[in-house]
């Protein structure tokens, strides 16, 4: 074979490769991915849409199909005796190229949440006085049930001022509650973005027609 052929063969060869990623497309998958964090859809109910899950209105069961991951189960209570509250924590998801953690309240009558409290496998004392109840995997089947009412999620990923007003616009107030945190908020989306220079950013998100439970307790601690 002439030099001039093998060079012939290479080319084509390497121009075919180049030229395939243009030709071949990957079958669409039939499950769409959570969605980005500022992909917020406001609902005309009150409700909202995020990471394709509608606070209100899905489940913790339809929550964890759509994150691909399983969650601990914990009660929250305040107080001995007190119902406390649901929630699911995911130690790892995939937003797209955001990764992070994530905590997703759900809500349950107080009866079934005292009742779950007597089955957790573990009790936690928190430093602000609240106890941490762990639930095991048999309670899972009533806690799946559940309706999901707030999405937190810490990013890996630092943020600061100038991503945040990138890529969630500029917010209807800023407030700061300490030398170091302050929050942006959104409540046309039920969304605050929390960025603290020495600690966690945090992402809450609840219904929009439920916005003052994330704006009250801040407006308390300036």
């Amino acid at each position: 074979m002439t030099t001039k052929k093998l060079l012939f063969i290479i080319l084509a060869v390497t121009l075919a490769a180049l030229a395939l990623p243009f030709v071949y497309r990957p079958a669409a998958t039939t499950q769409p991915g959570p969605g980005l964090p500022w992909e917020v859809e406001a609902l005309a109910d009150g409700n909202s849409r995020v990471f394709g899950l509608v606070l209100g209105k899905s489940t913790l069961a339809e929550t964890t199909e759509r994150l691909h991951f399983e969650p601990q189960l914990a009660i929250i209570a305040g107080a001995e005796g007190e119902a406390g509250t649901l929630e699911a924590y995911f130690d790892s998801v995939s937003l797209g190229f955001i990764t992070g953690k994530m905590v997703v309240t759900a809500s349950l009558s107080p009866e079934a949440l005292l009742a779950m409290q007597k089955r957790a496998v573990k009790m936690e004392s928190q430093a602000s006085g609240a106890h941490r109840f762990v639930l095991g995997k048999a309670d899972w089947q009533v806690a799946s049930v559940a309706r999901i009412n707030s999405i937190s999620l810490l990013p890996s990923a630092s943020l600061d001022e100038a991503i945040v007003l990138s890529r969630f616009g500029r917010p209807s107030e800023r407030l700061k509650t300490s030398e170091t945190n302050e929050h942006f908020l959104y409540p046309e989306r039920g969304l605050d973005v929390s960025l603290d220079s020495q600690g966690k950013n945090v992402l809450q998100y609840v219904p929009p027609a439920q916005f003052s439970r994330l704006r009250e307790p801040l407006v308390k601690r300036q």
